[in-house]
């Protein structure tokens, strides 16, 4: 039962994931875009990010950008707005992950552990081998 709930945990939290990477690629490439186009003061500020060529800079800066809520202050509405969604969209990505890495911590944890008996052998190795088929027939 319990294996039951934990592989549907993990299955309703990887499809969070990929379905929010998905809404989180779509809304940063429309936000990088407008940002270009009608703000490129701030855009070159970010580092110019883009979905296509970025950088460990211009994504940190981005998500500074994002987490300071910078933003906020402006006067477009619909900038401010998707920006608002593309922190959302992040932040839930991150409990994902961060939901993710607990399941699996928990699911190792009520997995009983299997038996670790090593079946020995008194046998020399040279007389087991000498049991298995040779190669070609020989």
């Amino acid at each position: 039962m319990i294996e039951v709930i934990f592989g549907m945990l993990v299955a309703i939290l990887w499809a969070v994931l990929v379905i929010g990477t998905l809404v989180y690629l779509v809304l940063v490439y429309r936000l990088c875009k407008i940002l270009a186009v009608q703000y490129p003061s701030v855009h070159e500020s970010l580092g110019s990010p883009s979905l296509l060529v970025t950088t460990r800079q211009n994504n940190r800066a981005l998500r500074r950008w994002l987490f300071d809520k910078e933003y906020e202050s402006w006067g477009d509405v619909h900038v401010v707005r998707l920006a608002a969604r593309v922190r959302n969209v992040l932040l839930t990505l991150y409990i994902d992950l961060a939901a993710m890495v607990v399941v699996f911590v928990l699911h190792l944890a009520a997995v009983e552990p299997t038996s670790n008996k090593r079946v020995h052998n008194d046998r020399p190795i040279a007389s087991r081998l000498g049991s298995l088929p040779l190669v070609g027939g020989v």
